[in-house]
Parts: structure tokens; sequence; C-alpha cells
């Protein structure tokens, strides 16, 4: 008979990749402490890693590419080059 799968609270989750964030314990001691496994601590830990923009992001604002914004040096220097060679 299988096992039936395991589902946790964002409470629960939040709490564990807090604990996670601070780095007083070691995944191994926090997933052991709370009976999941290790990789699962980090997987909680990198969605609120990622997800921390969001929560200092201004309310109705878009997220820019930042691409769009600062060209890459290639770019520049070839803009930068072109109007060098053609103003003359």
């Amino acid at each position: 008979m299988a096992k039936k799968r395991r589902r946790f609270t964002a409470a629960f989750k939040k709490r564990v990749a807090l604990e996670a964030l601070r780095e007083r314990e070691t995944i191994q001691a926090i997933a052991a402490r709370h009976g999941v496994h290790p990789s699962q601590v980090t997987a909680w830990k990198r969605q609120a890693l990622e997800g921390l923009e969001d929560v200092f992001a201004r309310p109705g604002s878009k997220r820019v590419n930042a691409e769009v914004i600062f060209p890459s040096c290639a770019e520049v220097n070839f803009l930068t080059f072109s109007n060098l060679v053609f103003s003359f």
C-alpha cells in the first residue's frame, strides 16, 4: 500500500524557509526537526528568495527587463563606433 502524499500549509513552508534563511542551523538539521527532506527545505528557501522581489515591488508596477533599459556592452560599443565612423 502506497503512502498518501503529504501536503504542507503555506505557514509551515514559510516557517521552515525562514529558519533556512537565518542559517543558524544546517539544512539537514532543520529538515530532520520538521520531518521533511533536505532538498524540500532548499527548494522552499529558494522560492522564498525569489519571491522577495515581489514583496518590495511597487503595487501596480510592471517588471521591466533590465536588458531593455541597459543594453549590453557589445551593443553600446557598436553604436558608439558606428557614430564615430559615420559622423565624418
